[in-house]
């Protein structure tokens, strides 16, 4: 998906560690190396991606319609607590994603 044009995306400095975290990141008090920094383009990420971006810019998608699932073990019931806090994320995100891609997506619930 692209939401604007291939020569607008700046490059990405990425800090580098040495250690893969596998999508996560150093736990709290666990101490970090860094290695030193690895830019990537565009280029790089379709590389990596394996494709260009489909559909691509400006024939992307821009509207999107969420729905919210809250998962608790079977043999409970969600707690007050855990569904404000769910109710906040529901009512924040749309705001947080227009803001996350300078208001040219929007989501719906």
């Amino acid at each position: 998906m692209g939401l604007i044009a291939k020569l607008s995306v700046q490059p990405i400095p990425v800090i580098q560690t040495g250690v893969d975290y596998n999508y996560g990141q150093p736990q709290c008090g666990e101490a970090t190396n860094f290695t030193g920094t690895k830019t990537y383009t565009i280029d790089d990420i379709i590389t990596l991606a394996g494709r260009d971006r489909t559909p691509s810019y400006p024939n992307t998608q821009r509207d999107f319609k969420v729905g919210y699932v809250v998962l608790v073990p079977a043999d409970e019931n969600i707690s007050s607590n855990s569904m404000t806090f769910a109710t906040d994320i529901v009512s924040q995100f749309p705001q947080f994603w227009s803001n996350l891609t300078s208001n040219l997506s929007h989501i719906t619930q």
